[in-house]
């Protein structure tokens, strides 16, 4: 009798977590709120903002000894994005899928003699979300494509494992357009004809200011408000917002503040991503794991 007992008090505590585990938080809290309720509050991961504010700080210092020798110049500097794979929501996957990314990388920068200093990012993906976006309105489908080509055929979510940094190319034996080749040559990486980006520095602004601009964006942890990012970069907030929770769903509609935030990574996705960010982190003694890098073009 007591073995049934506490089989059946196990079947509900796992039933229960599950539950917990698939609760979005409410419209309007907290990024803090979202850790605390994760069981994240003290994780020390780029998800909270004063490490990733610190982190940022170093990657500046970083990047700006990295560039010292081109005096200001910003003609042989390029801003590097790989989307590399959508893992399952799996840890292991995604960490697997980072160290992939690494070696490939690593093989083609020493075959080109590239200087880099980049950040490996990992995004929980709501592909469910994108396909209703689109189903619509036609505005943004080109996250939901790549996706879909790089990930597991009809997966519901994931983990975008990618990369974003600082080339180097004073020192290179190809230019930007032959290395992008050279990347493109990876299967991995000829899936999607957005997969790799080599984009030129903003030339209307100074190069201390990008590379603190850049250090910020490469350190702030994939999912920056704990949600689901509509598009690629910082700019396609506003996008999700009307589509989703000021159209059919949320607030407006709800007439209240209490409601779940369709944007909201789940509590058990929040939990997932910070315990990827910490074992990633953690592959380095200073704590920063997600950095792959030849400091100087050899």
């Amino acid at each position: 009798m007591s073995l049934e007992f506490e089989k059946l008090k196990q079947e509900r505590a796992t039933a229960f977590k599950k539950l917990q585990d698939s609760l979005q938080s409410t419209l309007g809290s907290h990024r803090a709120t979202r850790l605390a309720k994760a069981g994240c509050r003290d994780s020390g991961t780029l998800l909270h903002d004063d490490i990733a504010r610190r982190h940022a700080r170093m990657l500046a210092d970083d990047l700006k000894a990295m560039c010292e020798s081109n005096a200001g110049s910003q003609d042989d500097l390029r801003f590097l994005t790989i989307l590399h794979a959508v893992s399952p929501l799996s840890c292991d996957d995604a960490l697997a899928k980072s160290s992939e990314l690494e070696r490939h990388l690593l093989g083609c920068l020493s075959s080109a003699r590239v200087g880099c200093l980049a950040a490996v990012e990992f995004e929980v993906v709501n592909l469910s979300l994108l396909r209703k976006i689109k189903s619509r309105s036609n505005s943004e489908t080109r996250k939901l494509d790549v996706l879909e080509k790089i990930g597991t055929p009809d997966i519901a979510s994931g983990v975008l494992v990618h990369l974003h940094g600082v080339l180097n190319f004073s020192k290179a034996k190809l230019d930007a357009d032959a290395f992008r080749a050279e990347l493109r040559k990876e299967k991995a990486w000829s899936r999607s004809n957005y997969q790799i980006e080599i984009k030129n520095f903003h030339s209307g602004k100074p190069l201390a200011e990008n590379l603190e601009r850049i250090a910020s964006y490469l350190t702030k942890g994939g999912n920056e408000p704990l949600k689901y990012n509509p598009g690629f970069g910082r700019d396609a907030d506003s996008l999700l917002d009307t589509q989703i929770w000021r159209g059919k769903s949320g607030r407006v509609e709800n007439g209240a503040e209490a409601v779940p935030d369709e944007r909201g990574l789940t509590i058990g996705e929040i939990g997932l991503l910070d315990q990827i960010w910490q074992r990633q982190m953690a592959t380095r003694d200073d704590n920063r794991g997600y950095l792959i890098e030849t400091l100087e073009a050899p």
